[in-house]
C-alpha cells in the first residue's frame, strides 16, 4: 500500500507541475499579444500624427496629391464598373496589389513639338541619364533639370502605359533610361515597391483593372456601354476625319450628346498614336466618363479615398522629412561624423601601402621615404624618388585580413607569403584602423540607410512632444 501511495503522490505532483507550466506558458502568450495590441495601437497613432503633420503643412493642397486621390476614385469606378458587368474576370484580376512610390526627371513635349525641339529635348535628357551613370544625386537632377519635382504614389491606370511599362518592371531604388510617352520625356525612380493581397477596406485598394489584363477588360467594357448609351457613330464623318486629320463635324453620340472633331482635337492633343487608334481611345474615355457622371449620383464612390490621401500624405512628408535629406553630402557627412562608431568593422584594417621591390634595402627605403608623410602624397613621392624603373611594384588602400597575404603576413602575423619571383622583397607603411576615416569609405546605400533611420526616429519623436 505505501508503495502505491508513493507512487500516487509522484504522479499528481508531476499533473500539478504540467498545469503549473502550461499556466506559465498562456501567462506570457497573453503578455506578448497584449504587447504586440499595445504596439499596433501605437504605429495606427503615429500613422494619424503623420497624417496632421502633412496636413499642417499643406500638403494636402499639392495638385499631385489631389490629381492621384481623383485617379484612385476613378480606379474605384472602374472596380465598381468591371464588377458590375464583368464579375468573373474582375475576381480573376483582383487577387493582388502592387504600388510604386515613383520620382521623374521630365521634361514636358507639346503635341506640335517640333522634329528639331523633340531630338534637343533627347539629347538633354541623355545628358541628364550620364550625369546619373556617373554618381550624381537624382534628387539635385531632378530638382535642376525637371519640369516636375512630383512624387507618385502610382497603381496601374494611372499614368501612360509607357511609363507604367517601365515602373512596374523595376526594383526600388533602380532609375530607368530616358523614355517617351505621351506626356513628354521620362527618367524615372522607383522608391519603393509594395504587394499583396487587397482587402476591401485596404489603404492601396487598387482597381480591377490594374493586374495588366487591361488590354481586354476594356474592349470588354467598351462594347457594353455602347449599347447602354445607345452609342451611334458617324462613319462618314470619322472617315472625313482620317482622311483630312481634322474635322469639325459630329463624330458619334453617346445618350443623345454629340462628340465632334473638336472635342476629338483636344483629346488628340495629349496623346500620341495614330489618328484610328486615338479615336478609340477617345471613344472609350466618352463612353467611361458617362457613365463615371451617372454612376456618382447613384453609388459611393469615396469609399477609402480618405485612406489612400492619408497613404499619399504620410509619403510626401516621410520625402521631405526622411528621404531627401538622407542623400544631401553635408547630412551624409554630419551624420558619419556623429556616429561613427556605428560603422566600425568587427575586425582591424590596415590602411596603407604595399611595397614589392627587386632588393630588401630598395624596400625598406621606400617605405622609410613615406614615414608621416600625408597618405594621399605616397605614390606621387615614390614616382619622383625613383621614377619608372621597374624596381619597385606598389599596392595601395586598405586591407582586410585575407585580402592579401603579404599584409596578412607582415601586419597581421599569419603565415608566410608565398615570394613574388620578380619582387620578391616587402615592406609596409601605414597604420591599423577600426573603421572608415571618412563617409565615403562607408557605402552609401548602408550609410543613407542609416541615416533614414535616424531622421525617422527625430521626426517620430519631435510628432510625439506635439501631441
Amino acid at each position: 500500500m505505501p508503495d502505491e501511495y508513493d507512487a500516487f503522490r509522484a504522479l499528481m505532483r508531476k499533473i500539478n507541475k504540467v498545469k503549473l507550466l502550461r499556466f506559465i506558458g498562456l501567462f506570457w502568450l497573453l503578455a506578448l499579444l497584449s504587447q504586440v495590441c499595445v504596439a499596433q495601437e501605437a504605429d495606427a497613432q503615429l500613422y494619424q500624427l503623420k497624417v496632421q503633420y502633412a496636413k499642417s503643412l499643406g500638403l494636402d493642397t499639392l495638385s499631385h496629391i489631389v490629381n492621384q486621390a481623383q485617379l484612385y476614385q476613378r480606379n474605384q469606378f472602374f472596380t465598381t464598373l468591371a464588377e458590375a458587368y464583368l464579375p468573373t474576370t474582375a475576381n480573376k484580376s483582383s487577387s493582388s496589389s502592387e504600388t510604386l512610390l515613383v520620382r521623374q526627371i521630365f521634361k514636358k513635349t507639346p503635341q506640335n513639338i517640333s522634329k528639331a525641339r523633340l531630338a534637343a529635348l533627347q539629347q538633354q535628357m541623355d545628358s541628364v541619364y550620364r550625369q546619373l551613370q556617373q554618381g550624381t544625386l537624382f534628387q539635385k537632377l531632378m530638382q535642376t533639370c525637371s519640369d516636375s519635382q512630383d512624387t507618385l504614389l502610382l497603381q496601374r491606370l494611372q499614368m501612360p502605359e509607357e511609363f507604367e511599362t517601365h515602373a512596374f518592371s523595376m526594383r526600388a531604388g533602380q532609375y530607368s533610361t530616358p523614355f517617351l510617352s505621351p506626356l513628354g520625356i521620362h527618367i524615372i525612380q522607383v522608391l519603393d515597391r509594395t504587394s499583396g493581397p487587397i482587402e476591401p477596406s485596404g489603404r492601396t485598394q487598387q482597381s480591377v483593372l490594374a493586374s495588366g489584363q487591361n488590354h481586354l477588360l476594356l474592349p470588354a467594357l467598351t462594347e457594353t456601354l455602347k449599347e447602354e448609351f445607345a452609342f451611334q457613330i458617324d462613319d462618314q464623318n470619322c472617315k472625313d476625319l482620317m482622311r483630312r486629320g481634322e474635322s469639325d463635324r459630329v463624330l458619334f453620340t453617346i445618350d443623345g450628346k454629340a462628340y465632334t472633331g473638336t472635342d476629338f482635337a483636344k483629346f488628340q492633343s495629349a496623346h500620341i498614336g495614330s489618328l484610328s487608334t486615338v479615336l478609340e481611345q477617345f471613344v472609350t474615355k466618352s463612353l467611361l466618363d458617362a457613365k463615371w457622371h451617372q454612376m456618382q449620383g447613384q453609388t459611393d464612390l469615396s469609399s477609402g479615398r480618405e485612406a489612400f490621401i492619408n497613404d499619399l500624405l504620410v509619403a510626401e512628408a516621410t520625402q521631405r522629412e526622411v528621404i531627401i535629406p538622407s542623400q544631401e553630402e553635408i547630412a551624409l557627412q554630419s551624420y558619419f561624423d556623429t556616429h561613427q562608431d556605428e560603422f566600425r568593422w568587427p575586425q582591424e584594417r590596415y590602411k596603407g601601402i604595399l611595397i614589392q621591390a627587386t632588393s630588401k634595402k630598395l624596400a625598406k627605403k621606400a617605405a622609410k621615404l613615406l614615414k608621416k608623410k600625408p597618405y594621399e602624397t605616397w605614390e606621387s613621392l615614390i614616382s619622383m624618388r625613383y621614377g619608372d624603373q621597374g624596381s619597385l611594384h606598389l599596392h595601395k588602400g586598405i586591407f582586410a585580413r585575407g585580402d592579401n597575404p603579404y599584409i596578412d603576413e607582415l601586419v597581421f602575423k599569419g603565415p608566410d607569403a608565398d615570394p613574388d619571383p620578380n619582387y620578391p622583397y616587402a615592406s609596409v607603411q601605414g597604420k591599423k584602423i577600426k573603421g572608415p576615416e571618412t563617409y565615403e569609405g562607408v557605402p552609401r546605400e548602408q550609410l543613407a540607410q542609416a541615416l533614414q533611420e535616424y531622421l525617422e526616429n527625430q521626426w517620430e519623436k519631435r510628432l510625439k512632444s506635439l501631441k
